[in-house]
């Protein structure tokens, strides 16, 4: 992952991908991860997982996308 701000690359961080890290995901349960430019919402302090953040995903081309094929995107909506 690179994080960016105001254009600039500030970092380059190590992620784990879903269990089929191959493709953007394209809806619930595909085990895939959001690939794109999303923002970072807020830090997941419930998570299991040390340093957990939430993206802004599903965006509006993600949403359109998936109610076009009659699917959920998943996320938080």
């Amino acid at each position: 992952m690179r994080l960016f701000r105001e254009g600039r690359l500030l970092k380059v961080y190590d992620v784990s991908l879903g269990g089929e890290p191959a493709g953007h995901k394209a809806q619930e349960g595909d085990q895939r991860t959001p690939e794109g430019i999303y923002h970072i919402d807020f830090k997941k302090s419930d998570s299991a997982f040390h340093l957990a953040l939430h993206i802004s995903y599903p965006g509006p081309q993600d949403i359109q996308s998936a109610k076009e094929k009659g699917v959920s995107p998943a996320g938080r909506l």
